[in-house]
């Protein structure tokens, strides 16, 4: 009787870790989805977008720093190259 009850035991044990593996599965996977969906509405940025946004940014500051044309015209070519790398 001992052994049934032992058995029993962990089965309801093992019932129970399975059910919660599931739901952290489930958990995981809906985030997953609201991430992309808050990107596809523009309310969140991947790591790519933010790398570029801050690239464009300190280029817009930088660029009222440069002396010459044609080394602003080398900057930016050299930064598009960069932002089109990270896609």
């Amino acid at each position: 009787m001992n052994e049934w009850r032992n058995i029993l035991s962990v089965v309801q044990r093992f019932f129970q870790v399975e059910e919660k593996v599931q739901r952290q599965h489930r958990k995981h996977m809906l985030m997953e989805q609201l991430k992309v969906i808050k990107k596809e509405l523009g309310m969140e940025k991947d790591d790519k977008d933010a790398i570029e946004e801050k690239f464009k940014e300190r280029l817009k500051v930088r660029s009222c720093c440069v002396p010459t044309a044609c080394v602003m015209k080398a900057l930016l070519k050299v930064s598009k190259q960069t932002m089109n790398s990270l896609r």
